[in-house]
């Protein structure tokens, strides 16, 4: 048969969820370090994916873009608003 132990705990001492905070302080790190970290952690990986997609994908984009505005002000046939038309068109398809 399993016995029962009663243990009669003082009021005028730390009470059990005391006690565990000053054991756990001493073993796992604050919570707002650990959250500090994460969030570098995330800021990092957003960062190195904007900078990757900017490198790969937007800047051809955007070079494409330039370069066909170059051409069409290199015609000197079209009159100034087609030309701005175009120009216009390119910058917004972009954005």
């Amino acid at each position: 048969m399993d016995s029962i132990t009663f243990v009669w705990w003082d009021h005028s001492s730390p009470g059990p969820e005391v006690l565990f905070r000053q054991i756990a302080s001493n073993y796992i790190p604050p919570i707002s370090s650990m959250a500090e970290e994460a969030q570098a952690k995330v800021q990092t990986s957003i960062k190195a994916f904007v900078d990757e997609v900017d490198r790969n994908h937007l800047r051809k984009m955007e070079k494409s873009m330039h370069e066909c505005a170059a051409r069409c002000c290199s015609n000197n046939v079209a009159p100034i608003d087609e030309v701005n038309i175009v120009a216009l068109k390119l910058s917004i398809s972009l954005t």
